[in-house]
Order: C-alpha cells, then structure tokens, then sequence
C-alpha cells in the first residue's frame, strides 16, 4: 500500500478508546456531523438514513443512484444531522463507532453581522 493512503491517526476519547466525530451545532440551528479519516466509496449518489437506536444514531447510505467500485480514505466526511438526531452519544457509519463531541457556536464561522 502507497503511504500516502496509509490510514492517518484519528483523535479518540480518553473515556471511551473510540474514534471521535465532532457534533457542530451553529446558531442558525443547523446541525453537522464530522467524521475523520474515513473509509467510503470514492463517489456516491445517495441518500442517508438517521435512525437512532438507544443513544447510537446509526447513518446508512439508501436510494443510491450510482456507487463507484473503488474505495478511498477520506480526511474528512460531513452529514447534515437532523434536529431530533442530535443527541445521540455515538454515531455508527460504515461498522465504525464513534464517540460524540458536542461543540455548540454562538455563531456561524466566517459569519459577518
């Protein structure tokens, strides 16, 4: 395998030993989930399902379109969280678990009043 697509460390909880995702909530109410150093299809069209199971919300491709056959290592994967969604402790994606870190703005980054 070329290191350059050699996984790269992630930053996992003390607490837990699991990776973590960062939950962004902004002041305009919108909620965003990060997942780093994430393994997923190169290229997806597709939907994705928020289902919460206890305090794990699980997200899962559906309605996918079109799938590449290869797979890449992404430093960085978004999801746009919904409101009910919000206060799940682990998020689970691809059979990863991740440990949830709250970060709430007062306002949005770059924002000019």
């Amino acid at each position: 395998m070329n290191d350059d697509l050699a996984a790269k460390p992630v930053a996992k909880s003390a607490a837990t030993g699991l990776p973590e995702a960062r939950l962004i909530t902004y002041m305009n109410g919108e909620t965003v989930l990060t997942l780093e150093n994430v393994t997923d299809y190169c290229g997806i069209d597709a939907k994705v399902s928020q289902k919460m199971v206890g305090d794990t919300l699980m997200l899962d491709y559906y309605d996918a379109t079109s799938v590449t056959k290869c797979i890449c290592n992404f430093d960085r994967i978004e999801f746009l969280i919904e409101p009910e969604n919000t206060a799940a402790r682990y998020i689970k994606f691809k059979d990863v678990v991740y440990y949830v870190n709250y970060i709430t703005y007062t306002k949005i980054p770059g924002w000019k009043p």
